[in-house]
């Protein structure tokens, strides 16, 4: 689920389920990722993430967000400790990524573009 004013997207993993203590907030034009509490409404440190920022799909266990950037790659986030893992370059400039429900695959849908 996806919820903010456009460029500024918050994921709420566990769609579904009851609230979540923390929600993260796509920066786009800072590249990067905010936690944000969810009981206290505070901001957590920013997460930078890659250029452009566009939506955010986190694991059905939680444990794993996964940040679709304009400059070709998705950032892994552990939520754990809100670090961003290496970025793994898809092309294409990813603008949509989804997660089974099991959470072993992600897709990431890469729109035509030409140069």
């Amino acid at each position: 689920m996806f919820t903010g004013a456009p460029g500024n997207k918050t994921a709420v993993p566990g769609t579904g389920m009851p609230p979540v203590p923390v929600v993260y907030s796509v920066n786009k034009i800072s590249g990067t990722v905010t936690p944000i509490e969810t009981t206290t409404g505070a901001a957590g440190r920013a997460i930078s993430v890659g250029y452009r920022p566009r939506v955010i799909a986190i694991t059905p266990d939680g444990t794993t967000a996964y940040v679709a950037n304009k400059d070709d790659t998705v950032t892994p986030i552990a939520i754990a400790t809100n670090r961003p893992g290496k970025p793994i370059r898809v092309g294409g400039a990813p603008y949509g990524v989804a997660i089974t429900p099991d959470g072993t695959t992600v897709y990431v849908a890469n729109p035509a573009r030409t140069r």
